[in-house]
């Protein structure tokens, strides 16, 4: 009797159901493989693209180094730090110790610091103490003429800056034929206008590559930042 089953047309049709969908079952089993990793791909490419556009923008939203703005350490460096700064506020000389200490602590073949001005126009002074700063800078004294402006508690003019000159044993004629004749009058408009066009209104502000930090600057925060990128 079982082998008249097995001959029947009964069989016959519930063997070829059967066939019909294991063959249904593995034609779809391939087709999602292939769409998955399709798609898989898909989207892994379109991650990426969107991975190069932030990249992108934040490459346009971040400082850029003129070939004139001061800066410390090695130029080719995987770490800059830029301090964006004017000279007279108190948070501009706590900015400026942090970013000292950072420096330090990673030294000169690590971490290269770029100075920013943010000397903004509605304050004379802001504008000339940067004008007297990149003058020192011709000396190769910004660095220690600008640790003066922002510890001074003198009011910003002229004498003070031939002051600091001399007290940082320049050439007080060559700085002060810089200073009169406003030689990086273009530059300093040039930094405020880069500055302003990334939305900064207030500052220090700083960036470490492309990343923005505006408030809690400190050292602990800095170097936190710092490492992460150097481990990338």
């Amino acid at each position: 009797m079982k082998t008249e089953f097995f001959q029947t047309k009964q069989f016959r049709l519930f063997f070829i159901l059967i066939m019909t969908i294991v063959v249904l079952i593995i034609f779809c089993v391939s087709a999602f493989s292939y769409y998955y990793a399709y798609y898989k791909e898909v989207f892994d490419y379109r991650a990426y693209l969107n991975s190069l556009l932030q990249n992108a923008q934040s490459l346009i939203n971040s400082p850029k180094k003129n070939m004139l703005d001061p800066y410390l350490g090695n130029p080719d460096a995987t770490i800059t730090l830029y301090l964006i700064s004017d000279y007279q506020l108190p948070a501009s000389a706590n900015a400026n110790s942090v970013v000292d200490e950072v420096y330090k602590f990673y030294g000169v073949n690590n971490l290269q610091v770029v100075w920013k001005d943010y000397a903004t126009t509605d304050i004379a002074a802001n504008k000339d103490a940067a004008a007297a700063a990149h003058c020192a800078n011709m000396q190769g004294k910004f660095w220690e003429f600008k640790n003066a402006l922002l510890l001074s508690k003198e009011a910003f003019n002229s004498d003070l800056y031939l002051k600091i000159a001399r007290e940082n044993q320049m050439d007080t004629v060559t700085f002060s034929s810089c200073y009169q004749k406003n030689i990086f009058g273009e530059l300093i408009n040039s930094n405020y206008s880069e500055i302003a066009n990334l939305g900064i209104g207030i500052t220090p502000v700083i960036y470490i590559n492309n990343q923005k930090i505006d408030e809690n600057i400190n050292f602990n925060t800095l170097r936190t930042i710092i490492d992460n990128q150097l481990a990338q």
